[in-house]
């Protein structure tokens, strides 16, 4: 460990004092393992939250130690019973998130945008849900259409999607049947504002032959170009429409469709992911010191679509926001957050507090979110001619969801105001090529990631073989059917008898991957230690 190294040079070699050194890191992990390797006592090693907990209560700031700090699961619940009180109260708010929910959340960005055939792909792959209530018919396979099956429930017009159409011997399935008094048939269509399709040629046949198709047989018809997506006329156009054919919109009442959503397998989970989102949100604000103009001027955008995303979240965000003040106040409560802050705050009021520093170690600083930042930069205004170590990798940011602003890593220079000497790391004793040619060029796609040369420490290649399997455009279960199609191609190459003797290494991002892969087509063992390093059995 550097850091280690680096605690054992100051202290035996330049003779700095253990108490005059302040190591901080990110995790009671990081933090519980140095203590328990560093054999010189009276170094002060802590989290950033554990070093704002012991300022406070040195300082005795404002009576904040009287306090209740708010745990996570305490914050996740006060935001899920707030939303839900101001839904059953609000008509307006319970509009504005089950629009949300319905029509923005799944899709960051216009479904227009993709404007190749695998960007549409790749768009329905990672971002199609199923309908709220999807009706009699073939399941939707576009996000597109499934956002318009949304809309046609939520707005009281009895619908199927792709249902023969009765005047036509040959397959021809209208997007979605209207039911009426005279049935509509409507027909989504990939067009852009100039008329053309991303399909080619035949696709724009089609649609001239199903409008002469209507024409003949003198069919209620409409047709939906994908380009109103971008502007957000899309909904509007539609109900001016559906008005030719007699046919008016008229809005269910969105408590009684929050309500369903929430007795909804698929939507129960979405809803979920929203709650999450809202935290999530709270944490960055928070962490970040922002203020609303600066959150709004981060999300301007000059797209329709994520426009009214953008700005329907914030409505409903900035209802929850001073609520959650409120209550901190009310119930004589804290946050991470707000701890951290208070500790910023109290060392610049108080002249004798963390006073006494003669080297900040810090860990993992991709990590640093602005508070915690300031935090550091109050220590050292109060200890002057005190240095900074800093040990991070802007590669391995992992803390983005609590605020962590890569931009303070990669002006390093101008985040502290210091004079300051970069060594940088390229070397890994880890793995050798290919991987650490493949990791890089994957990795070196964000623009925002630092350029490096990664190179092995012994220079030498692996023998094990990397294969890199596309999806095949399925929203759902495509991770199982990779490593089926990966297995397959190992058997084929091996043999069975040899492949069923050995066991298969993943290495997973998150949880929560294994376990879908897991429930879909295998048993898995995790390894000990809890390393997210898994043996398919």
């Amino acid at each position: 460990m550097s850091l280690l190294a680096k605690i054992n040079y100051l202290n035996r070699e330049l003779g700095i004092p253990a108490e005059r050194i302040l190591v901080i890191s990110f995790t009671q992990k990081t933090v519980s393992e140095l203590k328990e390797r560093c054999d010189i006592k009276g170094i002060n090693i802590h989290t950033f939250h554990s070093l704002g907990n012991s300022i406070l209560k040195n300082a005795d700031y404002s009576g904040l130690g009287l306090k209740k700090l708010l745990s996570d699961t305490n914050i996740a619940t006060f935001i899920r019973s707030y939303v839900e009180f101001l839904i059953k109260h609000d008509a307006d708010f319970a509009r504005a998130v089950v629009d949300f929910i319905l029509f923005f959340y799944s899709a960051p960005s216009s479904p227009a945008r993709a404007q190749t055939h695998s960007g549409r792909i790749n768009f329905n792959r990672i971002y199609l849900r199923h309908a709220l209530f999807e009706q009699s018919g073939n399941s939707i396979r576009a996000k597109d259409e499934q956002l318009l099956a949304n809309w046609l429930y939520v707005n009281n017009l009895p619908h199927v999607h792709e249902r023969q159409y009765p005047f036509c011997d040959e397959k021809y399935q209208p997007s979605f049947t209207i039911k009426a008094p005279r049935n509509v048939y409507l027909d989504y269509f990939i067009i852009n504002q100039k008329g053309h399709s991303i399909y080619g040629p035949s696709y724009m046949r089609d649609i001239k032959w199903r409008q002469d198709l209507h024409m003949r047989n003198h069919t209620n018809y409409i047709i939906l170009p994908s380009w109103r997506w971008n502007d957000l006329s899309i909904f509007q156009y539609l109900t001016e429409e559906l008005k030719r054919f007699q046919i008016n919109v008229h809005r269910r009442d969105d408590r009684e469709v929050y309500q369903e959503m929430s007795q909804n397998q698929y939507y129960a989970k979405e809803l979920d992911g929203f709650y999450g989102m809202l935290q999530n949100f709270l944490s960055l604000h928070k962490n970040g010191l922002y203020d609303f103009a600066d959150i709004k001027q981060r999300l301007k955008s000059d797209e329709g679509y994520s426009e009214r995303r953008n700005d329907l979240f914030l409505s409903i965000y900035q209802r929850v926001y001073y609520a959650y003040e409120k209550m901190l106040q009310h119930e004589r409560c804290y946050d991470f957050a707000d701890m951290i802050n208070a500790a910023k705050e109290s060392i610049d009021n108080i002249a004798d507090c963390s006073v006494g520093y003669k080297y900040i170690l810090l860990d993992e600083v991709q990590d640093l979110s602005r508070n915690r930042c300031m935090l550091v930069h109050s220590i050292l205004h109060k200890n002057p001619g005190c240095k900074l170590f800093a040990v991070g990798d802007d590669w391995q940011s992992i803390y983005r969801f609590t605020g962590s602003d890569l931009s303070l890593i990669n002006n390093f220079e101008k985040t502290f105001e210091l004079r300051t000497r970069r060594s940088f790391i390229e070397s890994t004793h880890r793995f050798g090529e290919p991987t650490i040619k493949i990791s890089c060029d994957f990795i070196q796609r964000n623009p925002a990631q630092s350029h490096k040369l990664v190179r092995n420490i012994q220079n030498t290649k692996t023998t094990i073989s990397i294969i890199l399997n596309k999806p095949n455009g399925k929203a759902s279960g495509q991770d199982a059917e990779s490593l089926v199609i990966i297995l397959q191609e190992l058997i084929a190459k091996y043999g069975y008898d040899k492949i069923k003797q050995k066991s298969l290494q993943l290495i997973s991002r998150y949880n929560h991957d294994i376990k879908r892969i897991e429930s879909d087509a295998f048993r898995i063992k995790q390894r000990d230690g809890g390393s997210d390093i898994y043996d398919v059995i």
